[in-house]
């Protein structure tokens, strides 16, 4: 069978949730969600209802991930990620990572979630939402403005730990500063008490800033009087190293 054909087939094949969730039919999924003989099989193959959850966060479509997330977990356990031991991150940092803010409010109200714990990798959701997308593409763009609400929503929080550190020693504060997430940096400056904070390289987000060619995020964080611009000659010397070996093609790049 050629690939036409074996194209063909799964089109054919394809789970109708699913189908409807691809098609960014809102109207449809919740009609065919209240099929019992498509809900049977929900919790995995075929038509995963943790594929269209996770589609549904791409698209950025609340109203196929309320849908999903608001069904009794003993039939649709979204809180666990199907793939989290080969490195997937769970749907509630997906959202945050693309800032889709209503998705991110409407799984953060279910209260089936702990919105401050942190994964395998030491990250917060502010970790999350200060990072950029691994693995997905510039076809699933960041909402910039729905990061900076989530960032807040999170800020919001008497528990939230602004300048925790993942496992690598980074902040939230150094993960924006080094993917030119300015919107975010300006409101964790806000809060943190600690903008020149090191991780395990003994880098600081303003040295991240300078390396990574975010002029303005840098000049937000000298502007503090907080941090030492110090390191502006040597981030600038790896800056110039990194463009030698072509290691500047980053995710901001491709969404410019």
């Amino acid at each position: 069978m050629d690939l036409l054909a074996l194209g063909e087939q799964k089109y054919a094949e394809e789970h109708p949730l699913h189908h409807a969730a691809t098609k960014d039919d809102a109207t449809l999924f919740r009609r065919l969600l209240q099929k019992p003989e498509l809900r049977a099989d929900i919790d995995g193959d075929p038509g995963s209802g943790h594929d269209c959850l996770q589609t549904a966060i791409f698209n950025g479509n609340k109203e196929i991930a309320e849908a999903l997330v608001t069904l009794p977990l003993s039939e649709f356990d979204w809180t666990r990620h199907p793939m989290a031991a080969h490195g997937a991150i769970s749907y509630l940092a997906s959202a945050a990572t693309l800032g889709r803010f209503d998705i991110f409010k409407i799984m953060a109200d279910t209260g089936n979630v702990d919105i401050f714990e942190g994964d395998s990798l030491g990250k917060t959701q502010l970790h999350h939402v200060s990072d950029v997308p691994i693995g997905q593409t510039p076809f699933h763009p960041i909402d910039d403005e729905g990061a900076v609400k989530i960032a807040r929503f999170l800020l919001e929080q008497e528990a939230i730990q602004v300048d925790s550190e993942d496992n690598k020693g980074q902040t939230p504060l150094s993960l924006a500063a080094q993917h030119g997430k300015r919107g975010i940096v300006q409101v964790l400056l806000e809060v943190s008490r600690d903008p020149d904070s090191k991780d395990q390289n003994g880098n600081s987000p303003f040295y991240y800033a300078v390396r990574n060619g975010h002029g303005p995020i840098a000049e937000l964080l000298a502007n503090t009087g907080k941090v030492d611009c110090g390191v502006r000659a040597r981030a600038e010397s790896d800056r110039r190293s990194d463009q030698e070996r072509g290691l500047t093609f980053t995710w901001h790049v491709l969404q410019e």
